[in-house]
């Protein structure tokens, strides 16, 4: 159960920054977004932030970014016809399709800048506290003596 919680904690993120780049892009061309949901099915909560409909859903495997005319079924008003997807230049919406992994790539960069500046943890073989008159102190071992090899080979 740990390992699959776990595994919702690490997906999540990619998710949302995932889609946040498809939503980004839609904004840039002035395209209607009408949903950004963290997860399918049915929702858990949601809120109305502008004309988008931020949505948190029951199952966490996913999300999406419902734009404008992706529903080819639906009837889109006259006013927002401009605004829907299929209205859009071909370089537009390949744009906007392709966020959504551009977002993912350039996270991938930003998490390894982070950890080459914060660095990481390295276990280093340093003798913190020798006690006096322990093994350690027999064999000469001092504190702050850094230990580089065990034995004589």
């Amino acid at each position: 159960m740990l390992s699959i919680l776990g595994f919702l904690i690490t997906l999540a993120p990619l998710v949302f920054i995932h889609e946040l780049g498809h939503f980004l892009f839609a904004k840039l061309f002035n395209v209607k977004a009408e949903v950004f949901s963290l997860g399918f099915g049915p929702r858990l909560f949601a809120r109305k932030w502008g004309e988008t409909d931020f949505r948190l859903s029951l199952i966490p495997l996913g999300g999406y970014v419902k734009l404008l005319g992706e529903d080819r079924t639906a009837e889109i008003p006259s006013s927002d016809l401009n605004r829907s997807l299929p209205q859009q230049a071909s370089w537009k919406r390949f744009l906007i399709f392709f966020g959504g992994p551009l977002f993912n790539f350039l996270g991938a960069i930003l998490i390894f800048m982070i950890v080459l500046i914060v660095g990481e943890n390295q276990v280093m073989s340093i003798a913190a506290r020798v006690v006096p008159g322990s093994a350690a102190a027999v064999a000469g071992l001092q504190s702050g003596d850094r230990i580089t090899q065990i034995g004589q080979e």
